[in-house]
């Protein structure tokens, strides 16, 4: 199904993405009780706000009709503004060879969406969310994974400022995750042509051909795109509708994205379960 729609796509370089649906269990988290939203339309990504750091985050909305069907009824994927790593599907070799994924970039839970997806955009790529969602993902789980294990990568290009490299050698594991996280942030700025005040190239490490914003396209054309200033940290209306018509969002949906904690924003770091 996901080649169909890909194949479907008006696009020389297409890229299926979106973020999964919510699903839930009972407390004793029996699969029998697994319970899945009602509405299988994939979300499509949009911009939430801006975090402390200066990063967009983007969240998701689900359009309120399809834009036509096709082959056996399947609907048509909806252009998509943004990329997420949740879900990417497109041909291997393009992606591989022309924007392969950053490995620079320790410890950073949010940035990288936004960072790699105008990397691939400025090559080329173009994004869209597929007509159902084949991913589900329990935003409620009882206990947090362990994904945000010491990382123990260290160089020139996961530059963070001298003085932080100078602090961070003979601290603890938590402070070196911390400063190695600190540099991924100020890289993923870096890509996106909006490095903190302060940043005034001496301390940058040069990002290279592979790793920078891409020459089909420009970044300030990606903004223009987007509706998102990333140095003015600015998001219009075509940003936070994720390229939708206000007409077009569905109000109510059930089961989208059930990832938030009680009480806490979506510009919360520690919101997310």
């Amino acid at each position: 199904a996901l080649i169909s729609q890909l194949e479907r796509c008006p696009s020389e370089k297409p890229v299926l993405t979106t973020t999964p649906l919510g699903f839930r269990r009972s407390p004793d988290d029996s699969p029998e009780s697994t319970v899945l939203p009602p509405d299988e339309r994939a979300p499509v990504l949009c911009a939430a706000g801006w975090d402390r750091w200066g990063l967009l985050r983007l969240g998701g909305l689900q359009a309120a009709a399809a834009p036509g069907s096709g082959g056996e009824g399947e609907l048509a994927p909806l252009p998509s503004l943004f990329w997420s790593p949740r879900m990417s599907f497109c041909r291997a070799a393009p992606y591989l060879h022309e924007a392969p994924s950053d490995p620079h970039l320790p410890h950073l839970k949010f940035g990288v969406d936004v960072a790699q997806g105008a990397r691939l955009w400025c090559r080329g790529f173009d994004f869209f969310a597929p007509s159902r969602c084949p991913l589900y993902h329990r935003y409620d789980r009882p206990a947090k994974a362990k994904w945000d294990a010491e990382d123990w990568r260290s160089g020139p290009q996961l530059y963070a400022s001298h003085d932080e490299f100078r602090n961070g050698s003979g601290e603890k594991a938590a402070s070196r995750q911390a400063m190695l996280r600190e540099a991924s942030i100020r890289r993923a700025l870096q890509v996106l042509g909006s490095a903190p005040d302060g940043d005034d190239g001496a301390l940058a490490v040069p990002l290279g051909q592979w790793a920078a914003a891409g020459s089909a396209r420009s970044l300030q054309q990606f903004g223009a795109h987007t509706g998102v200033d990333f140095s003015g940290q600015t998001a219009a209306a075509r940003a936070r509708l994720g390229g939708l018509e206000p007409g077009r969002v569905a109000v109510g949906a059930e089961g989208l994205l059930p990832c938030l904690r009680a009480g806490r924003s979506i510009l919360d770091g520690d919101a997310f379960m």
